[in-house]
């Protein structure tokens, strides 16, 4: 693909800002589950989110350290495939904890060996947790993600959907007392070009009733906070005349007595009021709202 058409594609992929929004979430989320699931504090942070050559991504996976891939598909939609690619020296780590617990000093780490099967079940555990948080940041109504094909030996198979195309790819590093490794979320152009519509109309409904939620509970949050109300009469005076008031004067307004006045919090006009008396008090009736 040239220079040109992966920028062309890449600039597609900005008509998506959602996908940061998407990523950042599923990361935060999935750092608290497997956080929780190890019992075991788990940081991981994002560090990029880049439109990449699908066919460079695929090359430098294949002759980099050891990977899980894990396959997904939008049930429900005609899309192609998408993936997560976990650094294998990670699920290592993972797994120790689970086995020994988080003091655990002997290492797992035996480069390329298989797993054994109760490892294969562990590893199956994390990956379902991936899986509910990537259906969760998503949000798209009627389709599911679910897996295609994992792989947990060594990244043998041929990945025909990263080939010619320009991908979407989040990556994070994920840390495991002194362990680091990576994880990516690599999701080809032609797979979202498909749920795009639905994916921004889903996005945009999830902003709004996100923003609604705040709303009320700043709004309950504050509910009982005392404001003070005042109630401007208008009147315009010189610095000279107010030099010379003393007890007893009289300040005329510039209105006449049928005319609203206006009642102001913080110095903001909210009502439009006529001044009266209530059982010998001064009082005012609200006539108008602004607000």
């Amino acid at each position: 693909m040239t220079t040109q058409a992966t920028m062309l594609l890449a600039d597609k992929f900005n008509e998506m800002p959602m996908l940061k929004s998407i990523f950042s979430s599923f990361i935060v989320n999935s750092q608290i589950s497997l956080s929780r699931h190890l019992n075991c504090n788990i940081d991981i942070e994002p560090e990029a989110i880049i439109h990449v050559d699908a066919l460079e991504y695929s090359s430098s996976i294949k002759h980099n350290s050891e990977h899980i891939a894990i396959e997904y598909k939008f049930f429900g939609w005609n899309t192609k495939p998408f993936f997560i690619f976990i650094q294998k020296d990670t699920i290592y780590k993972m797994i120790e904890i689970i086995l020994g617990g988080k003091n655990v000093e002997h290492s797992l780490n035996v480069e390329n060996r298989h797993f054994s099967q109760i490892e294969q079940n562990f590893i199956s555990s994390i990956v379902d947790i991936l899986t509910i948080e990537l259906q969760n940041v998503f949000l798209l109504a009627d389709s599911n993600i679910k897996i295609i094909r994992q792989n947990i030996y060594y990244f043998q198979y041929e990945c025909s959907d990263l080939k010619d195309d320009v991908i979407f790819l989040g990556r994070a590093t994920i840390k495991i007392k002194e362990s680091i490794g990576k994880i990516d979320i690599v999701i080809p152009y032609d797979t979202l070009l498909p749920i795009k519509s639905a994916l921004i109309k889903s996005f945009s409904n999830s902003k709004v009733i996100q923003q609604d939620v705040w709303k009320n509970h700043i709004k309950n949050f504050i509910s009982d906070i005392d404001v003070e109300l005042t109630v401007e009469v208008e009147a315009i005076q010189t610095i000279e005349d107010i030099e010379r008031m003393k007890v007893g004067d009289t300040i005329i307004t510039n209105k006449n007595s049928s005319e609203a006045f206006g009642v102001k919090v913080n110095g903001l006009k909210i009502y439009d009021c006529r001044i009266g008396k209530v059982n010998e008090k001064i009082a005012v009736e609200l006539i108008t709202g602004i607000l």
